[in-house]
């Protein structure tokens, strides 16, 4: 548990915090009651804010023991974290069936594609790195296999090649712009405009998509290199990775109000199938050589058991004199 660290951690953490403080606070005030009865006002006020702020007030807590050099600020940290972890995947889940469920039917850029794209950076600048700091606080020190490192890299980078050929890919089959007439399109003096509420703002999705890839290509180069903390990474990419896939093997449904889904792809074959064999083929032997990177080092310390000095014992069948 060094202190560069627990600094880094402190500082993940608080931007954590203060996303959590500024999606809830205001929510904890809602617009004034209009019933004549106070009790019944007081019960209609929402309940689910104070649990972002309880999780809010347990990252602070393992933060301070943290800094304070307290083990029993990791065991809280972890929790925390993986606490946060389940509203994201939760609301991945629903994004990726909402857009399986509508398909294309948005001007510009897709709300659901935005709010993907939002939820992966979360997890892949703030929540990724942080269970990264934590396990190698709580690990030992392990040595590096380059064999097995060089294998995970190349693994890992297929996966960041995938990932992204598949983001474009979605792009370009959901953004529809002024020339490709959307729903909805106005038609003026005979000619198509634009709808008003066409998102066409680029930057801004760019601005949200390049710092998540640039950070798993960080982490590529790194187990590449054989750095103990980048195979800690590629691991945390990796079990939230199978996370994400079970919970939409498990949520995702399987009939055939899918019409994003089954315009493509044959009607015996189903989202939450692809997600359970993703599984199989991605995750599971990238995670297997990530552990085969990253073997730990036993080596035994201290004085021998019988001394440094040599011992003259009689033989099993020396007689005494």
């Amino acid at each position: 548990m060094t202190r560069t660290r627990a600094i880094a951690y402190a500082a993940l953490t608080a931007v954590e915090v203060t996303y959590i403080l500024n999606a809830q606070l205001p929510r904890l005030w809602p617009p004034p009651c209009a019933l004549y009865r106070l009790d019944a006002c007081i019960a209609m006020r929402p309940i689910y804010p104070w649990l972002w702020i309880a999780l809010a007030a347990l990252l602070l807590l393992s933060v301070v023991a943290i800094l304070l050099r307290r083990k029993a600020g990791l065991a809280a940290a972890l929790i925390g974290q993986a606490l946060l972890v389940a509203p994201f995947l939760r609301d991945m889940v629903y994004v990726v069936g909402s857009f399986l469920y509508t398909g294309r039917g948005f001007s510009g850029v897709d709300p659901s594609y935005r709010e993907l794209a939002f939820i992966f950076l979360a997890i892949s600048v703030a929540i990724g790195p942080s269970l990264t700091l934590l396990l190698l606080m709580a690990t030992r020190p392990a040595t590096v296999n380059g064999r097995a490192a060089h294998i995970a890299a190349i693994l890992l980078i297929v996966q960041l090649v995938a990932l992204i050929a598949v983001a474009i890919i979605v792009f370009r089959a959901t953004y529809q712009d002024c020339s490709h007439n959307g729903p909805g399109t106005p038609i003026i003096d005979g000619v198509a405009g634009c709808p008003d509420y066409a998102d066409l703002d680029i930057g801004s999705l760019l601005a949200t998509v390049v710092p998540s890839a640039a950070v798993l290509l960080l982490v590529c180069v790194g187990v590449w290199l054989g750095r103990s903390s980048a195979l800690m990474g590629g691991i945390v990419w990796q079990l939230l990775l199978a996370i994400a896939l079970a919970s939409m093997g498990v949520a995702l449904w399987a009939d055939q109000s899918q019409n994003a889904w089954y315009d493509r792809f044959p009607m015996w074959t189903s989202p939450r199938y692809l997600a359970y064999a993703l599984i199989v083929i991605v995750p599971i032997p990238a995670l297997a050589a990530l552990l085969a990177g990253q073997a730990s080092q036993f080596r035994r310390r201290g004085p021998p058991l019988l001394g440094n000095r040599d011992l003259d014992l009689p033989s099993v069948g020396a007689k005494r004199v």
